[in-house]
């Protein structure tokens, strides 16, 4: 398991400046693999992402460890409608 200090920023938030822990457990499949940085992600919303694309992505080995690979966007698909 890895614990992570988390801190709200927000400005516009009552709770700024609060903290907490989050426990995250290894992954398994009934839970995320991974947590995004909303700043992050909404800057890869303004990528032209398109087949071909190179990103980098951190991979979590065995040992716990991560390690960043080189990556090539193969297909782009539509939003699911589930995880929107």
């Amino acid at each position: 398991t890895t614990m992570l200090t988390l801190e709200i920023v927000g400005e516009e938030s009552s709770l700024q400046g609060w903290t907490f822990e989050l426990e995250l457990p290894h992954p398994s499949n009934d839970q995320p693999d991974f947590l995004v940085d909303p700043a992050r992600f909404n800057e890869s919303l303004d990528q032209q992402w398109q087949e071909g694309s190179r990103c980098k992505v951190m991979w979590l080995q065995e040992d716990g460890t991560n390690t960043w690979y080189n990556a090539t966007i193969m297909e782009l698909c539509p939003e699911d409608p589930e995880w929107p």
